[in-house]
């Protein structure tokens, strides 16, 4: 089994070399599972985790746009299942709320790695 997730910086448009819009990124998807296919894999395709964002009223705000569905397409297209992460990890934020969802999240201070 190889689990298949990518997403987040493939959304982000000022991301040099970093962003696939969401028909790449689906043919992208379909591309890796069909090599993992080939190779004797079995390819399972998963939606980006939520990003945990709040508005100032306390909601999640949904933060992939098409991106979740465009992986669930690819699945569909490769013959692959697909993990739902995007709905499952927002239902668990969305339950735990702002502070409680907060443990489940790397959140660091600036410096306290080089590269954050």
């Amino acid at each position: 089994m190889l689990l298949i997730q990518f997403g987040h910086n493939d959304e982000k448009a000022d991301s040099p070399g970093g962003y696939a819009d969401p028909a790449q990124y689906a043919q992208n998807l379909a591309a890796y599972a069909g090599e993992a296919q080939a190779a004797g894999a079995l390819p399972v395709l998963v939606t980006p985790l939520t990003r945990r964002r709040f508005d100032p009223d306390g909601r999640l705000q949904h933060s992939h746009g098409p991106y979740p569905e465009a992986c669930r397409r690819a699945a569909r297209s490769a013959g692959a299942p697909c993990i739902d992460l995007t709905d499952a990890s927002r239902r668990l934020v969305e339950a735990l709320g702002d502070a409680r969802s907060r443990a489940l999240y790397m959140v660091l201070p600036a410096g306290v790695y080089p590269a954050w």
